[in-house]
């Protein structure tokens, strides 16, 4: 071998040597490589920048060159200034704030040759425990403050024009959403823990710019112990909750939604009369949401709701005067004003109960009245106009046992559409022990039903916000009852003894179910505005029963004298239907 070949292989030797060594030396010494970039490239030009909100920090980077994975520990961002601050320190004051930890972050299966032209081809990223608060800002805040026009979509697309993912996840996160004000901060909302999982990830320009910000094949979401408080009245509690867009359903395990005062508290300080109302179930299912409706249009369809023993809880305190401003609504308008669209198709109600609590206006005694097993359906529940146009009326069908005793059946059908809040009523019972009715009569209107049963009532009524019309049939039988008042020395209820005597004798203990003037009542029923929906039923059987119960025959037989045609009392219905339009005009 010749001198000049020999000086050639003995530098490439050389050069191959150096290579190997730096290789090697590149290869142990990657992590340190890879931290050092990122620390100096995004944290320290992030924290120098005196324009930004955050402060970034990381304890460790791990960078398995084989594996091609990192895992980044130690992840913390967090506001520049106390929260506070916020308001004097920055000319820019964003809606929301976060902090944000993260023990660890993983990224697998890092296809290095994408990373060149700004793609990015991983197989997995994981994020591990992370905790997330965000804080919002209340007007106060935020007033007389331009708003922050950084984009972290273009900020994003600059160092990565698209990346995939085989599979995104979050696990046993926590988070929570507090409220800041300039004296205090409360929080809105919390849930720990929960997870979320996507799979085949894909983002670009396009998927950035959507209301998604990525496009995915399958999302899970499942959480524990959710917790949402508005304006520190109200609580509403979820035990376990789990979504996934393969069936696009919501399935939630236990649910409270109720005041944080007890009622006497609630209804204590209040200048006008409110109902206290609190609601829970066992579970509920919200199956087949519509998944694009909902990111893009924000507008909630469900096909079924379905709820399972749905407890209602409600008192009013009638000594506290009504608000004389305040626009009351028939069940069938409170739909309406609902602030996000939302159409459910199909209503269930499983093996529920409703209790109802009021007081006595002069003495402040508490009765009540309970509708045991209720179960109910219901189809089109809506508030958006395009989809009423085709069928505008919601119609709910349910079942209950009355004070656990009798069976009630009730129907109802809302003209969701109708500016006067159209609906039609429809109530059967058979069998009633009058005496349920004492929890309520006894400490609220002071009476006591000493036997009695309805073996039939039926209630018909077409009614709106302003009028009821209909009519009562209603069978009883060996009524009693006694007259109560408060008794100054031992503060109890007593019986008026000669005033129970003269309300028996004039009340018949049961009715002349052979006489048509003596079972069937009409309604004929004014309403006064600030009556509530379920007052409004109530009067309207109330309205009904007087000619009933009474035994007014005299009132019966004028209301029907000459009319023994349907024509000639339909015009008297037109006629009366007239006349209190009139009415109502001249009020």
């Amino acid at each position: 071998m010749s001198k000049k070949r020999k000086v050639l292989l003995i530098a490439g030797l050389s050069l191959l040597a150096l290579i190997l060594i730096g290789t090697a030396y590149l290869y142990f010494n990657f992590n340190k490589v890879v931290e050092s970039i990122v620390r100096k490239e995004l944290i320290a030009k992030n924290n120098e920048n005196p324009n930004s909100i955050y402060h970034l920090e990381i304890e460790r980077v791990k960078f398995n060159f084989v594996a091609g994975s990192i895992s980044i520990k130690g992840i913390r961002v967090t506001p520049r200034d106390s929260i506070l601050a916020f308001r004097t320190v920055l000319k820019i004051l964003p809606t929301t704030v976060f902090e944000i930890e993260i023990p660890e972050l993983k990224l697998d299966g890092i296809s290095y040759n994408e990373l060149l032209n700004k793609q990015a081809e991983l197989k997995a990223i994981r994020f591990i425990k992370p905790k997330i608060k965000v804080f919002v800002f209340d007007d106060t805040l935020k007033q007389n403050l331009s708003k922050d026009t950084a984009s972290f979509q273009s900020a994003l697309l600059e160092v990565l024009q698209n990346a995939d993912a085989g599979l995104v996840s979050v696990e046993n996160a926590s988070a929570e959403i507090i409220r800041v004000s300039q004296s205090d901060s409360n929080e809105l909302f919390s849930i720990n823990p929960y997870s979320v999982v996507l799979t085949n990830v894909h983002m670009d320009e396009s998927t950035l710019n959507s209301a998604q910000y990525v496009e995915y094949e399958n999302l899970a979401i499942s959480g524990e112990n959710v917790v949402v408080r508005q304006k520190q009245k109200t609580q509403l509690n979820m035990g376990k909750l789990q979504y996934s867009n393969e069936d696009t359903s919501l399935y939630i395990d236990y649910f409270k939604f109720s005041p944080l005062q007890s009622k006497k508290k609630f209804s204590g300080k209040r200048r006008w009369r409110k109902a206290w109302v609190s609601f829970s179930a066992d579970r509920i299912e919200l199956k087949s949401i519509n998944p694009t409706l909902l990111t893009e249009y924000q507008l909630v369809d469900i096909q079924e709701l379905n709820i399972e023993n749905g407890q209602i809880d409600a008192y009013v305190d009638t000594r506290i005067p009504k608000n004389p401003d305040k626009e009351i609504l028939m069940l069938g308008e409170m739909v309406g004003k609902i602030p996000t669209p939302v159409h459910i198709h199909s209503l269930k109600w499983n093996s529920g109960k409703i209790h109802f609590e009021t007081t006595n206006k002069e003495n402040g005694n508490t009765g009540g009245l309970s509708f045991e097993e209720f179960s109910a359906e219901g189809t089109n529940i809506s508030n958006i106009p395009e989809r009423l146009k085709e069928d505008s009326y919601a119609i709910l069908n349910a079942r209950t046992l009355f004070m656990g005793g009798a069976a009630l059946n009730v129907h109802f059908e809302f003209d969701q559409l109708s500016e006067s809040g159209d609906f039609t009523f429809r109530a059967n019972a058979s069998n009633l022990s009058m005496k349920l009715l004492n929890p309520l009569l006894k400490p609220v209107a002071g009476v006591e039903i000493n036997s009695g049963t309805i073996t039939q009532l039926s209630l018909r009524s077409n009614a709106n916000r302003y009028h009821a019309d209909g009519n009562v049939v209603l069978k009883y039988e060996d009524l009693k009852m006694s007259i109560l008042e408060m008794d100054d020395k031992t503060n109890a209820l007593k019986k008026r003894g000669l005033i129970s005597f003269i309300a028996n004798e004039i009340i018949p203990s049961q009715n002349k179910t052979d006489s048509k003037s003596y079972s069937e009542g009409i309604i004929d029923l004014d309403r006064e505005p600030l009556d509530s929906f379920f007052k409004y039923i109530w009067l309207m059987l109330a309205d009904g029963a007087e000619d009933i119960i009474l035994g007014n025959k005299k009132k019966y037989e004028k209301r029907n004298r000459n009319k023994n045609t349907d024509k000639e009392q339909e015009k008297r219905k037109k006629k009366k239907k007239k006349k209190n339009k009139k009415k109502r005009k001249n009020k």
